[in-house]
C-alpha cells in the first residue's frame, strides 16, 4: 500500500508541475504579446507624431517663404502701376456737353 501512495503522490507532483509550467508559460506569453502590442502602439505614436511634425514644418516653410517674399516686396517698394487711361463712369463727372465730346475726339483724330 505503501508504494501506492507513493506512486499517487509522485503522479500528483508532476500533475501539479505541468499544471504549474502551464500557467507560468501562458503568463509569459500573455506578458510577451503586452510588450509586442506596446512596441505596434509606441511605433504607431511615433509615426503620427512624425506626420505632425512634418506638417508643421512645411508650414513653418511656406509661412517663412510668404515672409520672405513680402519682405523683399516690401524692400524694394510697392510696385506702382502704369497710370491707364480709363473713361471714368459717366456718373461721378458732371454731364459733358456732346458738342465737347466731338470736339475732343477730332482733335485726336488729326482731323478738322
Amino acid at each position: 500500500m505503501r508504494w501506492i501512495k507513493a506512486l499517487a503522490i509522485g503522479a500528483g507532483v508532476l500533475l501539479v508541475f505541468f499544471v504549474v509550467s502551464t500557467l507560468i508559460h501562458i503568463v509569459e506569453w500573455a506578458l510577451i504579446g503586452i510588450v509586442v502590442v506596446a512596441a505596434i502602439a509606441g511605433v504607431l505614436k511615433a509615426r503620427q507624431q512624425y506626420r505632425i511634425a512634418r506638417e508643421r514644418r512645411d508650414q513653418h516653410r511656406i509661412e517663412r517663404r510668404n515672409r520672405s517674399r513680402t519682405r523683399g516686396a516690401m524692400e524694394t517698394g510697392p510696385v506702382q502701376a502704369s497710370p491707364v487711361e480709363t473713361e471714368a463712369p459717366r456718373a461721378a463727372h458732371a454731364p459733358r456737353d456732346v458738342e465737347d465730346d466731338l470736339a475732343r475726339l477730332k482733335r485726336e483724330m488729326g482731323s478738322s
